[in-house]
């Protein structure tokens, strides 16, 4: 059934909630693609410095950004704006003082910063992050800007510099160790005063540490550098190859001694090996040693030359890189959207867990649109165009192989060599747009039920004279006289309709149920003459509504809206092919062996049939036609909401519906509704000669629309009372703060211009709170009987009233005061 104007606006905000979650979840994948699109693309110092200034100027917004970092004992400077400078020494007291305590600080900024971009803002705050890996400072991150006051920026900001510090640091580090490695041979070749020739073999293999062994003579050169690296003065280490042995891992000397030896005999063209020797202090260094075999002129290995390179903080990096590695790695492998690698020959080079499982398997190695999409030609949508010009691209598609939405985001991988491989994630929206939709569904028909409040308004209004004028005709009239008779009609189309409106709120599910014991012939009737005048009669319309069928506790509006459903489905169904439609109804009883598929218990039913002759309806969606919002009809002809509500409506009555189609061939709705065998007499109209209660005290009419006011007061002048009418709510209430005891009673109308009748209700109320308020409405959201009746409003009655109606209730509010 349709959801009252309340669960319609909670779905409505539910819905905006959800889709607000499901685009934040989409804006965080978007973002994780361009991270790792970013990283990959660091290649070379300089390359690593643009990034870092780069990616923190996207990440904080049009903040002020330098870096500073040492290179061969010289301080560099590169900020946002683009310059770049060498500086003898730290000009910055904020960045000086960070290195110095190795730690983040921050500071308010009074003036403007020299980094200043034009046009933008003065500087409001200073971030400074030091360059560190472990307890080494080499440099530091300068943020400033206006936009730092926001504190969750530093969470975001904190990882970012961790990463720059271990990736910057390589680069530094590498001329740092190269420019170190030339200062110690010198030093060491002038403190030994060594040979020509050992000097020169100095140059060549400029490295770390030097070591020179004369096979021959079994005498070896440690260089003070090569003792160094592990801790030792030169005097501490004797020139001798035990030195090497002892400080050595047993399994690393044995195998390097076998290395050695292949080199010797001629099986590898140098020697070069990782190793780890111990330090002074205890720990293991990381050694990279290489070295050169001198041969004399029969082959024979006379001299072995070589270095040591301390690589502890490259292996470090390398397992900070693995790490970080293995954490993106980790990332894919537990996201829940398929992703995957494809190689710029478009080959599956990676897939993760999620990707597996959506197409069915590994399909690593295989023509990426064949494993994924199983397309025998490159997917219409790729992007791989767009990503060797270095660009991200995201896009929405309808994939073949399971006909979902899915929005997927891709982003280019550049690897060592210059080529670039694409990254893809799929992540499925199918169910985000089926909300949108919804969401559009519910604010529309949110809005058709506004619509329906205020046409209900208006027409109440226009109603009300027409039925109230029609029962005071007929009082005065002559039963037996052709104008008693031409009333009456007034009357009855009046009446219904006052019916349609109804129907109109019950659509909008702006009313309550007004259940009765009704027979069902006549409303049947009723729809099938106004069909059959809107029907073009081309189409054949037969009836076979017998008159024994018993009667059914329902709401007329409701019963007249599941008819005209079913018919007008049926003329949908038959308008291409001008077929037949039928509606009958007759009584059947239902026995327990006939109620296997019906949740019904046994008994009488009024069973309404509505048939046709058309398409038919294809078995694979004919469980379906009562789901909200599900139709087959073309765009414009229908909202999916007809048989959902006529299905809610029938089990409300504690009923069933049943169908039966075959395609071609055409369908048949029956619909079940309980007999109602106790019929309790209904009230009515009152007989004509029946008197209506009387009186005769002041009642103040207030009421904006002339014709609905002038009837109110014809009424009850009728009846004896002394009736003054205002139709604008403000004069009325200055009337009341005259004299406020002048009157008995105060009915008035809920929606007027300036003050409403509950604000006029109240207002009085205040004067007087004895005053008794009767407050008449069309259509109002914003009062009903309970809400009336919390604020002591003595009765509620809706537009159009009958005299009847009108008159007791006048009566029975005033009976109250005594």
């Amino acid at each position: 059934m349709l959801e009252t104007p309340a669960d319609l606006k909670a779905e409505n905000s539910r819905l905006k909630k959800r889709l607000k979650v499901i685009t934040r979840e989409k804006a965080n994948l978007q973002m994780a693609v361009d991270l790792i699109n970013q990283v990959t693309n660091v290649v070379g110092l300089t390359d690593v410095v643009k990034y870092i200034v780069q990616i923190l100027v996207g990440a904080i917004g049009g903040s002020n950004i330098a870096i500073y970092y040492e290179v061969e004992g010289q301080w560099q400077y590169v900020d946002a704006l683009g310059e770049k400078c060498q500086l003898d020494e730290i000009d910055d007291d904020l960045v000086r003082e960070s290195l110095e305590r190795k730690t983040f600080l921050k500071q308010k900024e009074k003036e403007q910063s020299r980094l200043t971009i034009p046009g933008f803002p003065g500087t409001y705050e200073t971030w400074v992050y030091p360059l560190r890996i472990h307890n080494t400072v080499f440099g530091a991150v300068k943020l400033q800007g206006m936009a730092l006051e926001n504190a969750h920026y530093r969470y975001n900001i904190d990882p970012f510099i961790q990463y720059a510090s271990l990736v910057l640091y390589h680069e530094v580090s590498s001329v740092q160790r190269l420019t170190t490695a030339y200062q110690k041979v010198r030093t060491a070749a002038e403190a030994l005063e060594k040979s020509k020739e050992q000097f020169e073999l100095a140059m060549k293999f400029a490295n770390e540490g030097l070591y020179d062994w004369d096979l021959q003579t079994n005498e070896i050169y440690f260089s003070p550098v090569w003792k160094g690296m592990l801790g030792y003065r030169d005097d501490e280490i004797a020139n001798d190859f035990s030195e090497w042995e002892r400080l050595t891992r047993p399994e690393d000397a044995a195998s390097s001694w076998k290395m050695l030896n292949e080199v010797l005999e001629g099986k590898r063209d140098r020697f070069e090996k990782e190793f780890q020797m111990r330090h002074k202090d205890g720990h293991w260094v990381d050694i990279l040693s290489r070295a050169n075999v001198i041969f004399d002129e029969n082959g024979k290995g006379v001299r072995v030359v070589g270095t040591h390179m301390d690589i502890s903080r490259i292996k470090e990096m390398e397992n900070a890189l693995r790490e970080s590695e293995l954490k993106y790695r980790s990332i894919m492998e537990a996201s829940k959207d398929p992703t995957y690698i494809c190689s710029p020959d478009y080959h599956v080079q990676y897939m993760n867990p999620a990707m597996v499982e959506w197409i069915g398997g590994d399909r690593t190695g295989e023509i990426c649109h064949e494993a994924i999409h199983g397309l025998t030609q490159r997917c219409p949508w790729c992007t791989f165009k767009l990503l060797l010009e270095g660009e991200s691209v995201s896009k929405e598609i309808v994939t073949p192989r399971d006909k979902r939405r899915y929005l997927t985001s891709n982003a280019p991988i550049v690897h060592v060599d210059g080529s670039i491989s694409k990254l893809s994630m799929y992540h499925d929206v199918t169910d985000l747009m089926e909300i949108e939709a919804r969401l559009q569904r519910a604010q529309k028909m949110e809005s058709i039920g506004n619509l329906a409040g205020g046409i209900a308004h208006d027409f109440n209004n226009l109603l009300s004279p027409i039925i109230g004028m029609s029962e005071l005709l007929l009082e005065d009239l002559d039963p037996s006289s052709l104008e008693y008779r031409n009333a009456k009609e007034i009357l009855t189309a009046g009446k219904r309709g006052s019916d349609l409106v109804k129907q109109i709120l019950a659509f909008s599910r702006q009313s309550e149920h007004e259940m009765q014991n009704i027979p069902v012939q006549p409303i049947l009737k009723e729809v099938f003459g106004l069909c059959r005048s809107t029907i073009p009669s081309d189409i054949r319309m037969v009836q076979d509504i017998r008159s024994d069928c018993g009667k059914v506790m329902a709401d007329p509006s409701q019963l007249h809206q599941i008819a005209m459903n079913l018919v007008t489905n049926a003329y949908h169904a038959v308008e291409m092919n001008r077929g037949r439609i039928s509606v009958s109804l007759q009584e059947v009883f239902l026995e327990g062996s006939e109620l296997s598929s019906r949740q019904l218990d046994p008994g009488p039913y009024a069973m309404l049939t509505v048939g046709d002759t058309g398409t038919g309806i294809d078995p694979d969606i004919i469980d379906k036609i009562f789901e909200p919002y599900f139709t087959t009809k073309e765009q414009g002809k229908g909202t999916g909401l007809g048989l959902a509500t006529i299905y809610g409506i029938i089990k409300e009555y504690r009923g069933d519906i049943k169908v039966y189609s075959e395609v071609g061939k055409g369908s048949t709705i029956n619909v079940y509704l309980p007999v109602i065998r106790t019929v309790e007499k209904a009230d009515g109209d009152p007989p004509l000669d029946q008197p209506f209660p009387t009186g005769d005290e002041a009642i103040l009419i207030v009421d904006d629309e002339p014709a609905v006011a002038g009837l109110q007061k014809q009424m009850l002048n009728r009846l004896g009372y002394q009736v003054t009418v205002k139709t604008d709510s403000r004069e009325a209430l200055e009337l009341f703060r005259g004299d406020p005891d002048v009157f008995d009673l105060i009915v008035t109308d809920m929606t007027m211009p300036q003050m409403t009748g509950e604000m006029l209700a109240r207002e009085v109320m205040a004067l007087r709170p004895d005053i008794p308020v009767i407050i008449c409405t069309g259509f109002s959201e914003r009062i009903d009987p309970d809400r009336a009746e919390a604020m002591g409003i003595k009765a509620f009655l809706m537009k159009p009233m009958r005299m009847k109606e009108f008159s007791k209730t006048v009566r029975q509010v005033l009976d109250e005061r005594l």
